[in-house]
């Protein structure tokens, strides 16, 4: 038995850390106009320093989806009844920047799906994936690296999910829901590295 296994039974069923670490306690759904809609690759479903399913977690109006199952497609439906205006948050050379410009031509809230996977596994998402075909593309200005380090990211400005969610969110609609979104994740980072220093 792998020791990702055998801590199992040791893991908070909420957050999936370790009781020791859990961070539960700072964790406050809140509620946002904005939906996002997280496509969680199965690989990332299983490891505790993801953020995806942390992000679920904080906000209400949020879902999320596995990508990677053999011969299963993702059952979503992003075009939805036109309550709301969908956008793949994926920096593509087609993708408009996420800024107050963009969104001065909104007419309806915005449907933010974004992809939780490795680089190599995301540029593969939108491609094979029908339902994210003719979703048009969006990405974040730059906001100068992340404050996660518990994963190194790909280079010196990238965001782990939920400080990309957080990103955008605050530009969207709610700087609340942005600080509250860093606040879960600072408190998630600091824990387990305080606790990873102790070994």
């Amino acid at each position: 038995m792998s020791k990702r296994r055998e801590t199992i039974k040791d893991r908070c069923p909420r957050c999936a850390i370790n009781m020791s670490m859990c961070f539960c306690d700072v964790i406050r759904p809140i509620h946002t106009k904005t939906k996002i809609s997280v496509i969680l690759h199965l690989k990332e479903y299983y490891l505790t320093s993801n953020t995806g399913r942390i992000a679920n977690l904080c906000l209400e109006n949020s879902d999320y989806y596995i990508r990677g199952k053999i011969n299963q497609p993702i059952e979503a439906e992003y075009s939805e009844d036109g309550t709301y205006e969908p956008f793949y948050l994926y920096p593509s050379e087609e993708a408009e920047i996420l800024n107050e410009d963009f969104l001065k031509n909104r007419t309806k809230p915005i449907h933010l799906i974004v992809p939780d996977a490795t680089w190599r596994q995301v540029k593969k998402f939108h491609k094979r994936e029908p339902t994210l075909a003719n979703i048009p593309h969006l990405k974040l200005p730059s906001f100068g690296g992340s404050i996660y380090e518990l994963r190194k990211q790909k280079n010196d400005e990238g965001l782990c999910t939920i400080e990309a969610i957080a990103q955008a969110i605050g530009i969207i609609e709610s700087e609340t829901a942005k600080d509250h979104l860093l606040e879960v994740l600072k408190t998630m980072n600091d824990r387990v590295m305080a606790a990873r220093a102790k070994r």
